[in-house]
């Protein structure tokens, strides 16, 4: 990137992570004082740097961390007196399928739990105060299309999703981190598929071999509808609750068959 940079006239420098000391003191120092445009960086500068005049961020290859996601973007998000906005450019996203774009935008909300398709369709309603995000015509129509790509085809997502799940985020393979992380409908995630049979799918392996599972299935469903604090708190200790068939329909509490 340095090196078509300067081809087209523009000043550029990197700055890796073997840089020497000197030279990247010598860098740095040059963009601070303006006469260096563009710096390229790799595993450097992520945080501890601050120059609130940065008004341009460029993403230029994948990461699975929000946290390094905000931190790099954080580095343009200082305020300062002449800067109207900053300019976020990432080429990752149109490069990379499987790039989790609804993720970084979903980390800017301050309500997780919204759906991120609406959110881009309601410009951004829920980022916090002082912040907008605008969307070019055809950027927005591709962003909702990745997303909508990702989270429609659970078939190829939902086990790409488990296999990397503890290395992305730092937490077991649970159901509820899962659903928590990937934003996933429960009630979708569970319409033809026990969590067991998913995580096979992933694995590549059938370990789920139950003769009540088609059963089990219907179940499941029903169960991922449920609000009953009594059902709820009844079931982590009694999994028939979660099946049975008796009166009070599906094993309903009084307040919830009420």
């Amino acid at each position: 990137m340095t090196r078509k940079f300067r081809e087209n006239g523009y000043a550029a420098e990197s700055l890796l992570g073997d840089t020497a000391p000197i030279e990247r003191d010598e860098r740095i120092n040059e963009f601070r004082k303006g006469r260096l445009k563009f710096l390229f960086v790799v595993d450097v500068l992520s945080e501890g740097f601050d120059l609130p005049e940065i008004n341009l961020v460029m993403f230029l290859r994948p990461t699975e961390s929000l946290t390094v996601f905000l931190q790099q973007l954080g580095r343009g998000l200082r305020l300062s007196p002449e800067k109207e906005c900053l300019t976020v450019l990432d080429f990752v996203g149109q490069s990379h399928r499987r790039y989790r774009i609804d993720r970084k935008l979903t980390a800017l909300l301050r309500h997780t739990r919204r759906r991120i398709d609406r959110e881009i369709e309601q410009d951004f309603p829920n980022l916090p105060p002082g912040c907008s995000i605008q969307l070019e015509r055809v950027a927005r129509k591709h962003v909702l299309e990745n997303i909508r790509n990702s989270l429609g085809n659970l078939r190829s997502f939902v086990p790409e999703a488990i296999r990397t799940f503890e290395s992305e985020t730092k937490l077991p393979l649970t159901f509820g981190n899962f659903v928590r992380e990937t934003n996933l409908s429960p009630t979708e995630l569970l319409k033809n598929i026990s969590w067991s049979e998913w995580k096979d799918i992933a694995a590549g392996t059938q370990k789920v071999n139950d003769p009540d599972l088609r059963d089990t299935r219907k179940a499941l469903r029903r169960f991922t509808l449920r609000t009953d604090p009594v059902l709820l708190s009844k079931a982590q200790h009694d999994t028939t609750t979660v099946v049975s068939e008796d009166a009070a329909p599906y094993g309903l509490s009084e307040p919830e068959a009420a």
